[in-house]
């Protein structure tokens, strides 16, 4: 799907499809100070779109975990539009805590699958079956060495990367 900008006052607009319906039916645009009828937009010719003021659209390639889009412009070497690629501000140190903030939120909500088993032995003295107080051991210590691994970490994006799952549970999933 082509995209297009109209130029207006050297600010380009919003990209359009070049097959939406107000390219499809009758439209009046302006070339060298003459009014034409579009008939269909898609059929134009690159050089008739440009003359009517509009360009390509290209959408610039960018990381979004540590970039994200500004606004557009017209780059006038490559007769596109595009967009400002914006470095984002990110604190390391903001960054680990949050990371480890929804490590722990991820720990509790494994944990509470088995709470009961918790609840029962504190209000009825029944005992915890073995393989369940393994398991729960077993997310603890992972969730310890997930946080040392996220605080040894020294790079913001593998920070925002790090992906909190653990495997081989039997009755915590």
């Amino acid at each position: 799907m082509n995209l297009y900008s109209k130029i207006t006052n050297n600010q380009p607009a919003l990209p359009e499809t070049h097959n939406q319906p107000k390219f499809q039916k009758n439209t009046q645009v302006e070339i060298d100070g003459q009014t034409l009828t579009v008939q269909r937009f898609d059929k134009w010719s690159d050089e008739k779109k440009k003359q009517a003021g509009y360009y390509p659209y290209e959408h610039p390639s960018f990381d979004p975990i540590l970039e994200k889009l500004g606004d557009l412009y017209f780059d006038h070497e490559r007769e596109v539009v595009t967009r400002h690629i914006i470095t984002k501000q990110l604190d390391i140190t903001v960054e680990k805590e949050k990371k480890i903030w929804h490590l722990q939120q991820y720990v509790t909500s494994l944990l509470s699958l088995t709470d009961s088993y918790y609840t029962r032995l504190k209000e009825r003295q029944k005992p915890v079956p073995i393989e369940i107080q393994d398991e729960r051991a077993f997310i603890h210590d992972e969730c310890d060495r997930m946080k040392n691994e996220i605080n040894e970490l020294s790079n913001v994006k593998d920070v925002i990367t790090y992906e909190c799952k653990i495997s081989g549970l039997n009755y915590h999933n």
